[in-house]
């Protein structure tokens, strides 16, 4: 217990020291190159979700996300600028071939430099007003609705062969529609990516990363979410909860990357 204190402080410690240091050595200069790609009204966004890792050993920072709010061609967007332009690079290539293929429920990219700085990539996309983190619904109705919505993106997905990798309550919204939103494509897959070499995904399939960690497909990532939320018994029993469950399958199938 002791131990695990003393990890937590240090993480906050060493974030601290960090943004100190950003503040006073880079965030002048981050809102000038902002400025010159054609952003306006440039504004810190949501500091406590910036993130910092840190190498152990050699105490340098070894990758991090830092967001802003700002318009473009008079639209709110949104800005992640990333110590790490492979996962820049995957995403703009991701939400390049979601666009092509028709899908709607990811923000749409406005534009992307994995050459932002020496050491860091940026993007920046469509500002979706009236969304909120998921949550489960306690009305029986809007818990069918959700599940359906679901099932249209995974159709998507199957359809184009798309692995998100990293689906989360982080990483999915709802809109005032009860409609799903979906982000951080960073380390999906889809035909072509570079990320991961892998071939076409099939429903109830896990895919390998190493001998101890896996990405599930869609689906099985879905009913992650909704155990995390807490699902009742009472919901898993609705059809609509089944009929998720039939997309994913038995997970008796994977494919090493």
């Amino acid at each position: 217990m002791i131990k695990s204190t003393y990890q937590k402080y240090k993480r906050r410690f060493n974030k601290l020291i960090y943004l100190c240091i950003y503040f006073l050595l880079y965030y002048r200069k981050t809102v000038g190159k902002l400025s010159s790609y054609g952003l306006s009204m440039i504004h810190i966004y949501k500091i406590r979700q910036w993130r910092f890792n840190i190498k152990k050993k050699t105490s340098k920072l070894k990758s991090s996300r830092v967001y802003y709010s700002a318009e473009y061609e008079e639209k709110k967007c949104f800005i992640k600028i990333v110590k790490n332009s492979r996962v820049i690079e995957n995403e703009i290539f991701i939400n390049e071939y979601m666009s092509r293929c028709g899908i709607q429920f990811v923000p749409k990219i406005f534009m992307g430099d994995i050459d932002f700085t020496e050491d860091s990539s940026v993007l920046v996309t469509e500002s979706i007003p009236d969304i909120s983190g998921f949550k489960l619904p306690d009305d029986e109705q809007i818990f069918s609705q959700i599940c359906e919505e679901f099932e249209h993106i995974h159709s998507y997905f199957h359809k184009y062969d798309i692995i998100h990798g990293d689906m989360s309550v982080f990483n999915v919204f709802l809109n005032h529609e009860n409609r799903l939103l979906i982000i951080d494509f960073g380390i999906a897959w889809a035909p072509g990516s570079e990320i991961f070499r892998i071939n076409a995904p099939r429903i109830g399939t896990y895919f390998m990363l190493s001998e101890t960690h896996c990405i599930y497909d869609n689906a099985y990532s879905f009913l992650k979410i909704l155990d995390d939320c807490g699902i009742s018994l009472e919901f898993k029993q609705k059809e609509c909860y089944k009929r998720i469950e039939k997309l994913v399958g038995k997970h008796t199938h994977k494919t090493a990357l």
